[in-house]
Protein backbone atom coordinates (compact mmCIF):
# COMPACT_ATOMS: atom_id res chain seq x y z
CA UNK A 1 0.00 0.00 0.00
CA UNK A 2 1.44 3.42 -1.04
CA UNK A 3 1.57 5.73 2.16
CA UNK A 4 1.26 9.48 1.55
CA UNK A 5 2.37 10.59 5.40
CA UNK A 6 1.77 14.65 6.08
CA UNK A 7 4.25 16.22 7.92
CA UNK A 8 1.59 18.79 8.60
CA UNK A 9 -1.39 18.14 11.15
CA UNK A 10 -4.32 20.18 9.40
CA UNK A 11 -7.30 17.95 10.93
CA UNK A 12 -10.07 20.60 11.79
CA UNK A 13 -13.18 19.45 13.88
CA UNK A 14 -16.59 20.70 14.70
CA UNK A 15 -16.18 20.70 18.26
CA UNK A 16 -14.15 21.31 20.51
CA UNK A 17 -13.51 21.02 24.54
CA UNK A 18 -14.19 24.81 25.75
CA UNK A 19 -10.79 26.45 27.49
CA UNK A 20 -11.84 25.95 30.92
CA UNK A 21 -12.57 22.04 30.31
CA UNK A 22 -10.50 20.11 32.56
CA UNK A 23 -7.30 18.48 31.25
CA UNK A 24 -8.48 15.11 31.11
CA UNK A 25 -11.61 16.47 28.95
CA UNK A 26 -8.78 18.20 26.60
CA UNK A 27 -6.48 14.98 26.59
CA UNK A 28 -9.44 12.32 25.68
CA UNK A 29 -10.49 15.19 23.04
CA UNK A 30 -6.73 14.86 21.85
CA UNK A 31 -7.38 11.09 21.67
CA UNK A 32 -10.01 10.67 19.68
CA UNK A 33 -9.60 13.67 17.43
CA UNK A 34 -5.32 13.50 17.27
CA UNK A 35 -3.55 16.49 15.00
CA UNK A 36 -0.96 13.76 14.56
CA UNK A 37 -0.01 10.48 15.44
CA UNK A 38 3.22 8.97 16.78
CA UNK A 39 3.59 5.39 16.23
CA UNK A 40 6.59 4.55 18.60
CA UNK A 41 7.95 1.14 17.89
CA UNK A 42 7.48 1.18 14.15
CA UNK A 43 8.64 -1.55 12.56
CA UNK A 44 8.36 -3.53 8.82
CA UNK A 45 8.21 -6.80 9.89
CA UNK A 46 5.40 -8.38 8.12
CA UNK A 47 2.03 -8.74 9.53
CA UNK A 48 2.94 -6.91 12.76
CA UNK A 49 0.09 -4.21 14.81
CA UNK A 50 2.45 -1.44 13.52
CA UNK A 51 2.29 -1.79 10.10
CA UNK A 52 -1.73 -2.79 10.33
CA UNK A 53 -2.35 0.82 12.08
CA UNK A 54 -0.39 2.78 9.29
CA UNK A 55 -2.43 0.98 6.39
CA UNK A 56 -5.63 1.59 7.89
CA UNK A 57 -4.81 5.23 8.53
CA UNK A 58 -3.52 6.08 5.20
CA UNK A 59 -6.53 3.42 3.65
CA UNK A 60 -9.10 5.62 6.33
CA UNK A 61 -7.20 8.95 4.80
CA UNK A 62 -6.23 10.25 8.64
CA UNK A 63 -5.74 13.78 7.54
CA UNK A 64 -3.26 14.54 10.40
CA UNK A 65 0.20 14.04 10.78
CA UNK A 66 1.49 10.71 10.76
CA UNK A 67 5.48 9.84 12.66
CA UNK A 68 6.63 6.88 12.43
CA UNK A 69 9.62 6.54 15.27
CA UNK A 70 12.16 3.83 15.27
CA UNK A 71 15.89 4.37 16.75
CA UNK A 72 17.05 1.75 14.02
CA UNK A 73 15.52 3.22 10.74
CA UNK A 74 15.82 6.47 8.47
CA UNK A 75 12.80 5.28 6.44
CA UNK A 76 9.51 3.20 6.98
CA UNK A 77 6.91 2.37 4.52
CA UNK A 78 8.28 5.17 2.27
CA UNK A 79 8.56 8.03 5.04
CA UNK A 80 11.09 9.61 6.91
CA UNK A 81 11.53 7.31 10.38
CA UNK A 82 12.36 9.77 13.62
CA UNK A 83 14.47 8.76 15.73
CA UNK A 84 12.80 10.31 19.12
CA UNK A 85 10.26 12.28 19.81
CA UNK A 86 12.69 15.42 19.69
CA UNK A 87 13.30 14.77 16.42
CA UNK A 88 9.81 15.10 15.26
CA UNK A 89 8.57 18.07 13.32
CA UNK A 90 6.08 18.93 15.55
CA UNK A 91 5.10 18.13 19.32
CA UNK A 92 2.96 14.79 19.31
CA UNK A 93 -0.60 14.93 20.19
CA UNK A 94 -1.62 10.75 20.13
CA UNK A 95 1.17 8.36 20.91
CA UNK A 96 0.83 4.88 19.72
CA UNK A 97 3.03 2.20 21.82
CA UNK A 98 4.42 0.03 19.92
CA UNK A 99 7.75 -1.37 21.49
CA UNK A 100 8.06 -4.42 24.24
CA UNK A 101 6.53 -4.00 27.83
CA UNK A 102 10.33 -3.50 29.11
CA UNK A 103 10.49 -0.07 27.16
CA UNK A 104 6.40 1.06 27.10
CA UNK A 105 7.02 3.08 30.66
CA UNK A 106 9.89 5.22 29.71
CA UNK A 107 8.05 6.15 26.04
CA UNK A 108 5.15 6.71 28.16
CA UNK A 109 7.18 8.99 30.64
CA UNK A 110 9.27 10.68 27.32
CA UNK A 111 5.75 11.53 25.08
CA UNK A 112 4.45 13.37 28.40
CA UNK A 113 7.42 15.10 28.34
CA UNK A 114 7.87 15.62 24.84
CA UNK A 115 3.79 17.18 24.72
CA UNK A 116 2.08 14.33 23.89
CA UNK A 117 -1.92 14.70 25.27
CA UNK A 118 -2.58 10.62 25.16
CA UNK A 119 -1.83 7.35 24.21
CA UNK A 120 -2.78 3.74 23.32
CA UNK A 121 -0.62 0.83 24.38
CA UNK A 122 -0.90 -1.76 22.26
CA UNK A 123 1.86 -3.56 23.65
CA UNK A 124 0.79 -6.32 25.68
CA UNK A 125 2.96 -8.32 28.97
CA UNK A 126 1.80 -6.29 32.01
CA UNK A 127 -0.93 -7.67 34.23
CA UNK A 128 -2.55 -10.48 32.46
CA UNK A 129 0.66 -12.32 32.62
CA UNK A 130 1.25 -13.64 36.20
CA UNK A 131 5.29 -13.85 36.50
CA UNK A 132 7.08 -10.65 38.89
CA UNK A 133 8.33 -9.06 36.09
CA UNK A 134 5.26 -8.37 34.39
CA UNK A 135 3.37 -7.31 37.88
CA UNK A 136 6.47 -4.97 38.17
CA UNK A 137 5.68 -3.49 35.37
CA UNK A 138 1.74 -3.16 35.72
CA UNK A 139 2.49 -1.53 38.54
CA UNK A 140 5.66 1.43 36.93
CA UNK A 141 3.25 2.02 34.44
CA UNK A 142 0.39 2.79 36.55
CA UNK A 143 2.53 5.19 38.43
CA UNK A 144 3.63 6.85 35.17
CA UNK A 145 0.31 7.11 33.69
CA UNK A 146 -1.16 8.75 37.11
CA UNK A 147 2.47 11.01 37.11
CA UNK A 148 2.32 12.62 33.13
CA UNK A 149 -1.53 12.91 33.31
CA UNK A 150 -2.05 11.35 29.64
CA UNK A 151 -4.80 9.90 29.00
CA UNK A 152 -4.46 6.43 28.05
CA UNK A 153 -5.74 3.16 26.41
CA UNK A 154 -4.47 -0.08 27.14
CA UNK A 155 -2.33 -1.94 27.46
CA UNK A 156 -3.34 -4.67 25.09
CA UNK A 157 -5.86 -1.89 23.49
CA UNK A 158 -5.70 -2.88 19.66
CA UNK A 159 -8.42 0.18 18.69
CA UNK A 160 -9.92 3.14 19.90
CA UNK A 161 -13.34 4.68 17.48
CA UNK A 162 -14.86 7.75 17.38
CA UNK A 163 -18.41 6.89 16.19
CA UNK A 164 -19.07 10.03 14.89
CA UNK A 165 -16.38 9.34 12.44
CA UNK A 166 -16.73 6.89 9.32
CA UNK A 167 -13.89 4.73 10.52
CA UNK A 168 -11.55 4.10 13.72
CA UNK A 169 -8.74 6.62 13.88
CA UNK A 170 -6.77 3.66 15.30
CA UNK A 171 -7.28 0.03 14.50
CA UNK A 172 -5.72 -2.47 13.83
CA UNK A 173 -8.76 -4.26 12.22
CA UNK A 174 -9.11 -4.33 7.94
CA UNK A 175 -11.74 -2.19 8.52
CA UNK A 176 -13.63 -0.53 11.14
CA UNK A 177 -17.24 -1.99 12.31
CA UNK A 178 -18.35 1.82 11.79
CA UNK A 179 -18.16 2.13 8.82
CA UNK A 180 -19.70 -1.21 8.22
CA UNK A 181 -22.69 -0.21 11.25
CA UNK A 182 -25.97 1.32 10.28
CA UNK A 183 -26.10 4.04 13.77
CA UNK A 184 -28.06 7.80 14.24
CA UNK A 185 -25.75 10.19 16.26
CA UNK A 186 -27.02 13.81 16.99
CA UNK A 187 -23.73 14.61 14.84
CA UNK A 188 -25.15 12.53 11.75
CA UNK A 189 -28.81 12.15 11.95
CA UNK A 190 -29.18 11.71 8.52
CA UNK A 191 -27.87 8.20 8.96
CA UNK A 192 -30.14 4.90 9.66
Amino acid sequence: MEAFASTASHVSHKWAPPADASDIVKSIHAMLHPRNIVLVGATDKPGNYAERIWNNLIKYKYAGGLFPINAKRETIWGVTCYKDFASLPEKPDHVLVLVPARFAVQVIRDAAAAGARSATIVTSGFSELQDEESQRLAVELKQAIKETGLAVTGPNCLAISAPARTCSPISTTASSPWSRARWRSPANPARS
